[in-house]
């Protein structure tokens, strides 16, 4: 039984957290319990906790050398390519050695888990990178698998929860409100089809509860942000408008000023000169009021013949018919 090997592998990863160097007795023990061992995966014949052990040997590796103890499983798998054993280990190791978006441990994980499509170990690691490279929804589906292969196994289940957290954070970070929804809708709809056991089911849809208050919370505040975000832009249409109402009447006294000066030296009688200003100032009144009505923040027409009731529009034809007159 792989059980009774395990005091053995807690030997060694304890020498080699202490800094000797283990090889050799990590070869013995593969070696040994390549031997003896139907390699083929069952919860039966990897119990939990062996395969506990196997993680906490490859964590080793994070602080580590592991070098000597990957020659060692590749000559393993080098000899027997249908080593699932062996290929249990390497993947462990290099996913604790190695950077988790190597190309090395993709193409490792892909080739396990072609040789060994019931393993749930490889299928778990394999979602692992894939949410490390942010390809969420291929990550869920490994898990998703993982789990169903073990419903046992908390250590899917934890990883399955941080998938979806972190697509879930991305989505909102996205704004993609609907998506994250769904997401949360067809995560509860497989939590419904698998029998996980324990307090881990609970656990989980807990935690997806949660995330369905975070949305909500997310939603109402996008709802506030656009409110605030169309206040702020109407206010600053406003001012917009109200500066070229400004500007229009600034640019109209000046013209009217140096139209006065031109008149008042040009060698014309007193009648057409005050005709003539008087002339320029109902046109740049008229003026003026056209830029008041074309882009006054107050000016709202419902029906098609409001305008007839603004008092501007009758300025404007007062002013022109006594400009005709003077003329």
């Amino acid at each position: 039984m792989i059980s009774s090997d395990i005091p053995e592998l807690e030997r060694i990863i304890k020498s080699i957290k202490e800094g000797s160097d283990e090889s050799v007795a990590f070869s013995n023990y593969l070696t040994t319990l390549c031997s003896k061992t139907d390699q083929t995966y069952s919860a039966s014949t990897w119990p939990d906790n062996w395969r506990k052990a196997v993680y906490l040997f490859a964590r080793v590796f994070l602080e580590k050398d592991a070098g000597p103890y990957l020659v060692i499983v590749n000559r393993f798998l080098k000899e027997d390519a249908e080593s699932e054993i062996a290929a249990f280990f390497h993947s462990e190791i290099i996913w604790n050695y190695f950077e988790n978006t190597s190309d090395y441990n993709k193409d490792c994980l892909r080739k396990y888990l072609r040789r060994f499509p019931h393993n749930p170990e490889f299928h778990n690691n394999y979602g692992i990178f894939l949410a490390s490279n942010f390809t969420f929804e291929n990550a869920l589906d490994e898990h998703r698998t993982a789990i169903k292969l073990d419903e046992d196994n908390a250590i899917f289940v934890y990883n399955y929860f941080l998938a979806v957290k972190q697509y879930f954070e991305q989505l909102l970070k996205k704004k993609k409100i609907t998506e994250a929804e769904v997401l949360i809708k067809n995560e509860r709809e497989f939590l419904s089809k698998v029998k996980i056991v324990g307090l881990g089911k609970w656990d989980i849809e807990t935690r997806l509860n949660s995330l369905s208050d975070r949305l909500n919370d997310f939603q109402m505040m996008m709802e506030r942000v656009d409110f605030f975000e169309d206040s702020i832009e109407q206010k600053i249409r406003g001012e917009q408008k109200r500066l070229i109402e400004i500007l229009g009447i600034f640019s109209a006294i000046i013209a009217f000023i140096l139209t006065n000066i031109t008149i008042a030296t040009a060698n014309l009688t007193a009648r057409d000169t005050l005709n003539l200003m008087l002339g320029m100032a109902l046109i740049l009144i008229i003026f003026m009021i056209i830029v008041s009505m074309l882009f006054s923040s107050k000016r709202r027409y419902v029906g098609r013949l409001d305008f007839l009731k603004d008092k501007r529009l009758w300025s404007i034809v007062i002013s022109g018919l006594a400009l005709i007159f003077l003329m």
